[in-house]
């Protein structure tokens, strides 16, 4: 039988799924909000570079919530990968 101390921070790290939630949230986001700033800036360099910048911030949220959700499974299961 594990500790309950390991088996809380197994299922907070398995919450990993909420942060990609917002990851995905941040890059596919085409609210009216995104909508209206695309059309104030009309294009230019200063909307592209902050559009990359937030599509790439949202990619990394991604890939860090699937590796810390991986992390808390692997605690769960008390798999020493798990630990990392």
């Amino acid at each position: 039988m594990r500790p309950i101390g390991v088996t809380l921070v197994a299922y907070i790290s398995c919450c990993g799924c909420d942060w990609a939630r917002l990851g995905l949230f941040i890059v596919l986001y085409t609210g009216p909000t995104n909508q209206f700033v695309a059309r104030a800036s009309q294009g230019n360099a200063a909307e592209r570079w902050m559009a990359n910048i937030g599509h790439a911030a949202g990619i990394v949220i991604v890939v860090f919530a699937v590796v810390h959700a991986l992390a808390g499974y692997g605690v769960l299961r008390r798999r020493n990968w798990g630990v990392c």
